[in-house]
């Protein structure tokens, strides 16, 4: 502070920002601790009154950014509003940085946002990380999602249902049977249940498995399992296994036939020759061979 007498002129020039209208200056002086020095009553002030909206400064060539549209301090750009949403700083012309959104950019986008960006103002992502969905990414997709399990913004699956899941969000059933329609299976229910499948009570009801097409009571006779939509190679080649055995049977009895006959047919050879039966000449009495073995007790 300059030094004076009472009864000078002199001028003070003191810089300083000025927020709020001003009655008059107290000047004390700082080595002394008995009260007031001088008052101003009369005081110019030099610098800008009042600046249009959104600005401030000398010469108002500042810009700010109050909340409302308000007005800001002509000398700092402060706001008595404050900022709005999404804006920070002393004038609040300074968005917030990436990551951050909100009053005073205080609150962090969501961690499931992509690189952690979303709009400033909403905190909405905008985009998500695979799996999720919703404003803030808050939303899992469906785990019955096919492809990578992305779906889009209303949780509908970007590529269609896992096998045996259906609906846009392809969403479990707690029932097999209901999962997908009647006679129904595979990916999107887009598959019919085999024409072979056994019956199932009641009627119209499904007769295989909603996911892997498997028929739940078995095949009809000359299919094979699980789905029933092959004819059964076991059958046919079971079949072919007992002709060859009945066959096998039928020779090996003719083979033994025709050996008994063969001994049967020795034997008496040798028994006429050892009675001399062999003519009617030698047989007198008209013996038969047999009678004769039955009559002698011969069993060779």
């Amino acid at each position: 502070m300059p030094s004076f007498r009472f009864g000078t002129e002199f001028s003070l020039i003191y810089t300083t920002s000025i927020n709020n209208p001003i009655k008059f200056i107290t000047i004390k002086d700082s080595n002394k601790t008995d009260g007031i020095f001088i008052i101003l009553r009369e005081v110019e002030l030099y610098g800008e009154l009042n600046c249009p909206t959104k600005t401030y400064g000398l010469g108002c060539q500042k810009k700010c950014n109050c909340a409302h549209g308000d007005s800001c301090f002509v000398s700092t750009g402060g706001c008595p509003s404050g900022c709005p949403v999404g804006f920070k700083g002393i004038d609040c012309t300074e968005a917030c940085g990436p990551g951050y959104h909100g009053e005073k950019c205080l609150l962090a986008c969501s961690n499931n946002c992509t690189n952690q960006l979303c709009d400033r103002i909403t905190g909405h992502c905008f985009k998500c990380h695979p799996g999720y969905y919703g404003d803030t990414c808050e939303l899992r997709c469906s785990d019955h999602c096919a492809g990578d399990g992305m779906c889009d913004t209303n949780g509908t699956c970007l590529y269609g249902c896992l096998d045996g899941y259906h609906g846009d969000k392809c969403l479990d059933a707690d029932l097999p049977f209901t999962a997908c329609d009647v006679m129904k299976f595979g990916p999107s229910c887009t598959q019919t249940c085999s024409p072979n499948c056994k019956p199932v009570e009641p009627a119209r009801s499904t007769t295989c498995h909603y996911v892997t097409g498997a028929c739940l009571l078995g095949c009809r006779n000359g299919y094979l399992e699980p789905t029933c939509t092959e004819a059964s190679v076991t059958t046919t080649t079971s079949q072919v296994v007992n002709i060859i055995i009945g066959v096998g049977v039928v020779v090996v009895l003719g083979v033994l036939i025709v050996v008994v006959g063969c001994v049967v047919y020795k034997r008496l050879s040798r028994v006429r020759e050892d009675v001399g039966l062999g003519s009617s000449n030698n047989n007198p009495a008209g013996y038969d061979v047999a009678d004769y073995i039955y009559d002698t007790g011969d069993s060779n």
